[in-house]
């Protein structure tokens, strides 16, 4: 997705040149790890090189569903921020027109989510967004102003809370989400704000109490003894900051099962959320051989030293019925691990992937990358399943006229269980080289 890529960077980069240029003390509240012995243990360090297997989609999902969203007046879809679905529902967070789009399960277009404006029951400019399944709510977060609850079905319901994401966030990658009744933050380190108390302000997951603030926090075990370093390398360079160029990539999290599973950044633990303790429970450990927690400056080196990519680094992580997917790479090869917690059996598919870099306009340092897209072999509807979006027990595949792989010869190559379903899916694809058509989702229902 050549269009998308160059947006993402180029904000990205405008990030960086941009941040260049509570009551009672918050408590820390971050559970005990357990010894590792106690935890069932993933061992990908010495399983690097396993035979490759073909991973299947079938494994995770029950079946795949094919949905063009239906183009109408309104509903133009240009690019997709967040995806939420549910049994009934999809809702796009529409990025261009910082709108949310309401959808069926067979990609009619139903309504939208409250209005753009300056009244009383619309935001100025949609920051992000998410569900409370239970009320049927859609809770609307600007970029500043009052929070927005609306029903499904678009119409006002309440407004919630004033809300300023700058005056909460002081890393990169915020996100804001809810587990059960109680609503979370989420950032990536470093900090690019201003930072007066380290120990406070440099967390990984926040709860937020009524008043939209962070309250209970949850600091990355990685970072404990490092605060000061992350506040040294802060932006902006104007006053000394930034030295080392230090990034660090965000937490994972998934939802599957009505779980809240997550594993910190730069750790080799898995953790469970428990609502009654408000804690993260340690559930796997990883063994990822050359992970050092005193080698906190060169394992952050992602703009500064290639060198970095030497290292074995865990990305991404997913929870289903069976097993417990795992993405990562060491060098230029991409892992991707299936685990099995039944029996403790690892499975492996791996994948070349080159290390790009891209020039930060007004910098000597380069943005260093690899691609790690999850992907399986679709053996529903033929062809490559690239994991873009999770929504609790929903996978989601988004295809669209900017997607440069999703070609009719990528999905007429391997097994298809149902070669009416691939044929749907050839024609859905076909239907893309319409520059005015929208996205088409396979939405993967898991087991």
């Amino acid at each position: 997705m050549k269009y998308k890529e160059l947006i993402h960077f180029c904000l990205y980069t405008f990030s960086l040149i941009a941040f260049l240029s509570c009551g009672n003390k918050a408590k820390e509240s971050v559970a005990e790890e357990a010894e590792s012995e106690r935890l069932p243990h993933i061992d990908l360090a010495n399983h690097l090189d396993l035979p490759d297997t073909r991973l299947k989609l079938s494994d995770a999902a029950s079946s795949v569903d094919i949905v063009p969203l239906e183009v109408t007046d309104v509903s133009m879809i240009a690019s997709i921020e967040q995806i939420f679905v549910t049994d009934q529902s999809i809702f796009v967070h529409h990025n261009r027109d910082q709108r949310v789009f309401r959808f069926s399960r067979s990609g009619k277009f139903l309504n939208t989510i409250g209005k753009v404006g300056q009244g009383p029951e619309e935001y100025i400019r949609l920051y992000s967004f998410f569900l409370d399944e239970t009320n049927e709510e859609v809770y609307v977060f600007p970029t500043m102003g009052r929070v927005q609850v609306y029903k499904y079905d678009g119409s006002y319901v309440r407004s919630y809370s004033d809300m300023n994401p700058d005056a909460i966030f002081k890393m990169f990658s915020p996100q804001i989400f809810r587990y059960g009744s109680e609503i979370f933050f989420q950032q990536s380190g470093p900090v690019y704000q201003p930072v007066n108390h380290p120990e406070d302000s440099l967390w990984a997951f926040a709860l937020a109490d009524k008043n939209l603030k962070p309250s209970t926090i949850f600091l990355n075990p990685a970072r404990q003894g490092h605060e000061r370093e992350m506040v040294e390398n802060m932006a902006p360079v104007m006053t000394g900051g930034w030295k080392n160029y230090l990034l660090e990539i965000a937490p994972t999290t998934d939802f599957y099962g009505g779980e809240f599973w997550m594993k910190y950044a730069d750790t080799d633990t898995i953790y469970r959320y428990d609502s009654a303790t408000q804690a993260f429970i340690p559930c796997y450990s990883i063994d990822l051989g050359n992970l050092k927690s005193d080698d906190y400056v060169h394992s952050h080196w992602w703009l500064k030293d290639r060198s970095v990519f030497n290292n074995l680094f865990i990305y991404n992580f997913y929870h289903t019925k069976d097993y417990i997917y795992l993405i990562g790479n060491k060098g230029e090869t991409l892992y991707t691990w299936r685990y099995a917690p039944s029996t403790s059996e690892l499975a492996l598919a791996t994948r070349k992937e080159k290390i790009k870099e891209n020039q930060i306009p007004t910098m000597s340092v380069t943005y260093k990358r690899i691609e790690r897209d999850f992907i399986l072999e679709n053996d529903y509807a033929g062809g490559p399943y690239r994991v873009n979006y999770t929504s609790g027990n929903y996978w989601v595949c988004v295809l669209d006229s900017d997607t440069e792989w999703a070609t009719e010869e990528a999905f007429q190559t391997g097994s298809a269980q149902n070669e009416s379903q691939r044929q749907i899916l050839l024609h859905a694809v076909e239907g893309l080289a319409d520059p005015d058509s929208n996205p088409v989702l396979l939405i993967a229902n898991l087991k």
